[in-house]
């Protein structure tokens, strides 16, 4: 569904810019490999440290350690987007979940945001340098 909204947003600048008899200054691509081949990765690094991870408790899941890291590395000193003071009781309970935390996120961190976020970050710089390299090959052709 992300990728074809993002093609219909590439037509719609395309066409935008060919009906302004100029160059397209706008594109849109789906950089799928910033979310689940990242997580995959993190995942994986967090099991190499020892902490939860898909085991039983799922880490990836609402307020597990990817979501509550990131979070906490992304709003630095104010306190705006994590509560940091329910932090010992982030995790998963059996049956309703009032707090909404599906996952364990007391082992998170500001360190392990900063590290779960840059590997967002160059998962998708290289997934555009990539699809932009294969769009400059596809224009060369006759």
């Amino acid at each position: 569904m992300y990728q074809q909204v993002a093609k219909k947003l590439e037509d719609k600048y395309a066409a935008l810019a060919r009906n302004e008899k100029r160059i397209q200054d706008v594109h849109v691509y789906y950089c799928n490999d910033a979310y689940a081949a990242a997580q995959i990765d993190f995942d994986k690094f967090l099991v190499s440290k020892k902490l939860p991870s898909s085991n039983k408790l799922p880490s990836s899941s609402h307020g597990g350690i990817p979501d509550t890291s990131t979070m906490m590395y992304l709003q630095g000193n104010s306190s705006d987007y994590t509560r940091l003071d329910l932090l010992p009781v982030a995790v998963t309970v059996s049956g309703a979940v009032p707090s909404g935390v599906d996952g364990d996120g007391r082992q998170s961190s500001v360190e392990l945001g900063k590290k779960a976020f840059d590997t967002k970050v160059d998962y998708a710089v290289r997934q555009i340098k990539q699809l932009t390299a294969a769009e400059k090959l596809t224009k060369r052709e006759p």
